[in-house]
């Protein structure tokens, strides 16, 4: 049974369908310096200078890369932003280049422009997951607290008193070597609920990833 390693958001569905457009042979120009970026990025250890390290192209680059793939500039940040996340998830499961390019055809990827990717994959494999054990994956931020409150906001209408309920979540994170942080969000009773989903889902997948 194949393990999906990506998920079909709106986004990705997207840069599945502009990746179909690209001639198969011009693909490995645009894969291939994403990839090595990638590997760029992971020796930095600073989030700013793996910010800077992202910028795949310059903006020269950036023109001849849209020139030759027939993309606008809107369509190659979506392709370069699902390239780079199609790597980083390929690392995180450590996926052969065959498991990787059944992974993409899954997703809808045409058989050509999947071969490509993971042809890159295949030769990039190894080094791009040293690089990301050593530095990106090091030291990551931790759940070490977790407090809230609820929120009351009066509102007034045409009809009277409006009351708008919310719950304010702060989350402590700590690394090693770093100093702590607090994440504070606001939500909705909406949004709670679908927050809720969603952490349930990934509870199942933790819990059937554990089971295998």
């Amino acid at each position: 049974q194949l393990t999906i390693m990506f998920t079909a958001t709106k986004r990705f569905k997207q840069a599945v369908q502009l990746l179909n457009r690209v001639d198969s042979k011009k693909l490995p120009v645009l894969v291939d310096r994403i990839v090595l970026t990638l590997k760029d990025a992971a020796k930095n250890e600073s989030k700013k200078q793996q910010s800077e390290s992202l910028e795949a192209f310059t903006e020269d680059e950036q023109a001849q890369i849209k020139k030759l793939l027939g993309l606008s500039q809107a369509e190659l940040d979506t392709v370069i932003e699902a390239t780079s996340y199609i790597f980083e998830r390929a690392a995180y499961h450590s996926a052969g280049a065959g498991k990787l390019k059944s992974n993409l055809e899954e997703m809808g990827l045409e058989s050509d422009q999947a071969t490509a990717v993971a042809k890159c994959w295949h030769g990039n494999k190894e080094g791009f997951i040293a690089e990301m054990a050593n530095h990106s994956m090091g030291a990551p931020q931790v759940l070490d607290s977790i407090d809230w409150r609820l929120q009351l906001t009066m509102g007034q209408q045409s009809q009277g008193q409006t009351k708008e309920l919310s719950a304010v979540i702060n989350l402590g994170l700590a690394s090693d070597g770093g100093e702590a942080e607090t994440l504070t969000a606001e939500f909705s009773p909406e949004q709670l609920t679908k927050f809720y989903d969603q952490i349930e889902l990934l509870q199942k997948q933790l819990d059937s990833m554990s089971n295998n």
